[in-house]
């Protein structure tokens, strides 16, 4: 969703008038779209968000609309920035526009798994009219990091009301955190579709340090906080999963890291990524 925003972003607000061309560099963890043209007159880094934009080509944004590739004219950066924070993913990247050409870059790494999951059951328990918008979900992470430039009062207000962030202190030494929903979240192993992510970061661990593992080796590294069926049981998923292979048969059936996993950049996270992303549904 926040590509295809992206994309159709980069063909409705280009300049035509210039000969260069959309440029789409693709990496394993990051997307970089290069956009002919730099920002419109008006538009900022620190507005970009909140500015009403008019697009270049009111005509060809008409036909996109009307064909049902965008849903109103002027959404596409609030989908690609809410979408991307409420994923656990860090903001949008547009620092290295200029005036020539609008750059953006999106980060596909989940980087904050609780986020998601505060931002997802926070969907849950809110009605429909009380959904949070893109400004809602951008304080949110604004508050976690503790960054609260920029934030409106009706803004904090509203989260208030809704119990998503606490407001401790008072005058200058006044300070916001998320609420006890996230706090809950990061103080306890995370459930993950058939796993909690200490699970899967002890099983990925021991076969990223020694390679192809028997059973026995897996059930000792847990050192008694799960039994052996529990061991055996939850491998059997992960295996299932595709995140890790067997070889052999009976006492000689080894374990090892399925070969999508780099086990020499932190297959960890990446294991854990994978995970957030297949269940989020």
């Amino acid at each position: 969703m926040v590509t295809r925003e992206a994309l159709l972003n980069a063909i409705a607000d280009r300049d035509y008038s210039l000969a260069s061309e959309i440029v789409i560099r693709q990496s394993p963890k990051k997307l970089t779209i290069n956009n002919p043209g730099g920002f419109q007159k008006g538009v900022t880094l620190e507005n970009i968000i909140t500015i009403n934009s008019t697009p270049r080509s009111g005509l060809l944004s008409e036909v996109l609309l009307k064909t049902g590739l965008v849903e109103r004219s002027g959404q596409g950066i609030d989908k690609i920035y809410s979408i991307s924070l409420a994923q656990g993913k860090p903001a949008p990247d547009y620092s290295n526009s200029d005036l020539f050409q609008v750059s953006l870059s999106l980060d596909g790494r989940v980087t904050d798994k609780a986020f998601y999951l505060f931002i997802k059951n926070a969907s849950k328990n809110l009605a429909e009219d009380q959904q949070l918008s893109v400004h809602d979900i951008i304080a949110l992470a604004k508050v976690r990091d503790s960054h609260l430039a920029g934030i409106s009062t009706s803004v904090i207000q509203n989260l208030e009301s809704k119990n998503l962030i606490n407001r401790t202190g008072s005058g200058n030494s006044q300070r916001y955190a998320l609420g006890k929903l996230y706090q809950d979240l990061i103080n306890i192993p995370l459930k993950v579709g058939n796993y909690t992510t200490t699970e899967v970061a002890t099983v990925i661990g021991l076969l990223a340090k020694r390679g192809i593992t028997r059973m026995g080796e897996i059930v000792e590294g847990f050192s008694g906080r799960l039994t052996r069926d529990q061991v055996k049981f939850l491998v059997e998923k992960l295996v299932q999963d595709k995140i890790i292979n067997k070889m052999g048969k009976g006492n000689t059936t080894g374990y090892f890291i399925s070969g999508q996993f780099d086990i020499k950049d932190n297959p960890v996270a990446k294991v854990e990524a994978y995970l957030v992303n297949k269940y989020s549904g």
